[in-house]
């Protein structure tokens, strides 16, 4: 389980990267609150439905992965029952997403292997253990980040932002 809680270092550290880099290519073509025919309305709907489910998701974790990074004000203020997309512009969004991100850098990095193998109950009758939770975690991301690219190319937008390998990750 060593090498899982590697691979999870790893993810975290590229998404931060990835997500920082996108954030700078949205931010350069203003195109944050372009509205857009299909179910997300524009990419902030995109972007906030990730960060929205990346909130859930860390705090279900919360319930058998015990961390200080509860104790920040993003996950004081989060109510998974009122999921309002609160970001006119990127600028708060990039701040929360960036904060988002270090603190999932630092949960999966205090992560022991052991805790790994835990089972957390996301419904009243769903479980699946943590290292399920982070693969689905991370995979999410890509998704809706893919969905992000597609949108990008469509409007002319240069967008190389999610090639994990180009980036010098040391775990």
């Amino acid at each position: 389980m060593k090498v899982l809680a590697d691979v999870f270092d790893y993810y975290a550290q590229c998404n931060k990267l990835i997500n920082t880099n996108l954030l700078e290519i949205i931010k350069a073509n203003d195109i944050f609150n372009k509205t857009l025919p299909g179910y997300y309305k524009s990419i902030n709907d995109i972007l906030f439905h990730i960060l929205d489910v990346d909130l859930s998701w860390m705090s279900d974790l919360k319930q058998t992965i015990d961390s200080e990074i509860y104790e920040e004000a993003l996950f004081k203020s989060f109510d998974e029952k009122n999921s309002t997309n609160p970001y006119k512009t990127i600028i708060g969004f990039e701040k929360d997403r960036i904060k988002l991100d270090n603190l999932f850098i630092k949960f999966v990095h205090e992560l022991r292997a052991q805790e790994l193998e835990k089972a957390i109950t996301y419904k009243p009758d769903k479980t699946k253990k943590v290292w399920e939770v982070l693969i689905h975690t991370f995979n999410h991301q890509t998704h809706h980040r893919g969905q992000i690219s597609q949108i990008l190319d469509e409007n002319g937008i240069n967008n190389d932002f999610s090639n994990m390998i180009r980036y010098d990750i040391k775990i």
